[in-house]
């Protein structure tokens, strides 16, 4: 019966740890709310005020009153728990698996690596949600090297066309920007900036963009994919508060297979993601030549 000394509140909090350094899509959103999420169907809330109004005031004015305060919009954001993954599966022996290092690996590499897969994947596929703002209003863009035209669009000026579009949005110059892209625009995107990198710089001697026109380049194999062959790329660029995010391990459990000389464990993972602040952020879908 070793799987009565396995303490699932450790490896509870070593599985979340580890989730919370794995993938792209899930760190970079917005992951500050309130409320416990007990089971599936619980809710939680982003809270946050709308900007408050700067107001201009002449320098022949600057005795007079200010404008009277004003109540700033509450933006706080509900969101239901519904997505619901759950994990079950057989370790020989608990106390032999932990004190060789495997739970250990187990729960610090492979477990949040696949369960990460499943996050990463369910975030990206906000892309194809009705309430997902879309760059080109959703018309996939032609991505080739070489110069833009009508018909094509060059990586580099993509991204340059997006941030214009989040100035416009009202976002600030200062708001750090993110770019999550899928690993065949990563390539041109890396090759463009190549050609216009003269210094052989450091930064691409690690084939990582880093930063271009300063968004923070990031790619993943879970960017979604749609229409025929999977030919179209929902890339995404946005600021950390476009998506909110929340998560909670509500069951880590060891038992002995009734069965098998075996013991077993099973965890209860529940998550969410939704758009909160639409105009910090796109949607883009591409296609390549």
């Amino acid at each position: 019966m070793s799987y009565q000394n396995f303490k699932p509140e450790v490896w509870s909090q070593t599985i979340l740890k580890a989730l919370r350094e794995t993938g792209v899509f899930a760190p970079g959103s917005h992951k500050e709310f309130k409320g416990d999420i007990k089971k599936a169907g619980d809710s939680i809330t982003f809270r946050g005020l709308a900007d408050p109004t700067v107001h201009k005031v002449n320098f022949e004015d600057r005795n007079k009153a200010i404008p009277a305060p004003e109540v700033l919009e509450d933006l706080s954001l509900k969101m239901m728990i519904r997505q619901i993954r759950v994990v079950n599966f057989g370790v020989g022996d608990v106390d032999e698996a932990q004190a060789s290092g495997d739970l250990m690996s187990l729960t610090k590499e492979s477990l949040p690596q696949v369960i990460s897969d499943e996050i990463e994947q369910y975030i990206a596929s906000l892309a194809v949600s009705n309430d997902a703002p879309k760059f080109n209003n959703g018309t996939p863009l032609l991505i080739a090297r070489g110069a833009s035209s009508a018909t094509q669009k060059n990586p580099m000026d993509l991204v340059d066309d997006l941030v214009e579009a989040l100035r416009d949005n009202k976002v600030p110059a200062a708001t750090p920007l993110e770019m999550i892209v899928s690993p065949t625009f990563y390539k041109l995107l890396k090759q463009e900036y190549r050609e216009l990198d003269t210094n052989n710089s450091g930064v691409l001697s690690t084939g990582n963009i880093g930063k271009y026109n300063n968004v923070t380049i990031k790619q993943s194999t879970n960017v979604h994919k749609s229409g025929t062959n999977n030919a179209n790329h929902h890339l995404l660029i946005r600021t950390k508060n476009f998506i909110g995010y929340a998560d909670a391990i509500r069951k880590l459990e060891a038992y002995r297979h009734p069965d098998l000389f075996e013991d077993i464990i099973k965890g209860l993972y529940l998550f969410d993601a939704k758009v909160l602040r639409p105009k910090q952020g796109f949607f883009v879908p591409v296609k390549f030549s």
